[in-house]
């Protein structure tokens, strides 16, 4: 009986030892996901910001100011929810991957637990 409680317990150390390894692995992914979204983020933002110091720097009138800032306003909202899109997306998907990884764990550890108490049940007893 200690032996089959013994790989029990052995069993759901491994199981949390692997999870705590896979969470890990899964959030160093999607943190790499993060900054390489965030470059690419900062390096369109600096392209942008160099092209409208570019269109300022010719202004002549108030008219040309409020063409440009009205040409210039629409694409980078539009990067702006392109990017927000894309970071929802990145952690949707994390916050799915931990789900499944948590769910697969739990009905392992939950069909082990249940060949323990298989085990247990149908042993000799002893007096």
């Amino acid at each position: 009986m200690s032996f089959t409680i013994t790989n029990s317990g052995t069993y759901a150390q491994s199981a949390v030892l692997d999870s705590f390894l896979e969470i890990s692995r899964l959030s160093l992914n999607n943190a790499a996901r993060l900054a390489d979204l965030n470059t690419a983020a900062l390096r369109e933002t600096f392209t942008g910001s160099a092209a409208a110091v570019h269109a300022f720097a010719g202004i002549t009138s108030a008219a040309e100011m409020q063409a440009i800032q009205s040409k210039l306003v629409a694409p980078m909202m539009d990067k702006a929810l392109a990017y927000g899109r894309s970071v929802h997306d990145v952690a949707a998907q994390t916050q799915q991957e931990i789900s499944k990884l948590m769910q697969s764990q739990l009905a392992a550890l939950q069909q082990k637990t249940e060949k323990a108490l298989t085990q247990q049940q149908s042993a000799p007893k002893r007096r």
